[in-house]
């Protein structure tokens, strides 16, 4: 109802303000945005467990930064367009398991 007094055309200035202002944000669409949004859900369900549950705060610290990283990079892209000629997130988060998986030594058991 709100809708029918606004002037479509202050509606698409306001939406390329608020663009402007808080910078890229990738619009998430099928199985990226459903893993997204079942990894959010996840974690929420998981420290709403850990809430009423005993579990060391090393561990919650390092599943919430794996969590917060994960979703961090799948909503706010590395590229700018899809056309550019950057690395993805993907190739970079490989790259660079990669290089540490090489650093560390050995552990034999």
């Amino acid at each position: 109802m709100a809708d029918e007094f606004i002037d479509p055309s202050r509606i698409e200035a306001a939406k390329e303000t608020a663009h402007a202002e808080e910078g890229l944000v990738a619009v998430l669409t099928g199985a990226v945005g459903w893993v997204a949004s079942g990894l959010a859900v996840t974690m929420s369900l998981l420290f709403m467990y850990s809430a009423r549950a005993t579990v060391t705060t090393q561990i919650l610290r390092l599943v919430f930064l794996a969590f917060s990283l994960v979703l961090a990079f799948l909503l706010y892209p590395i590229r700018r367009k899809a056309g550019s000629t950057g690395a993805s997130w993907f190739r970079l988060a490989a790259h660079h398991v990669e290089r540490a998986r090489h650093r560390l030594p050995a552990v034999g058991l």
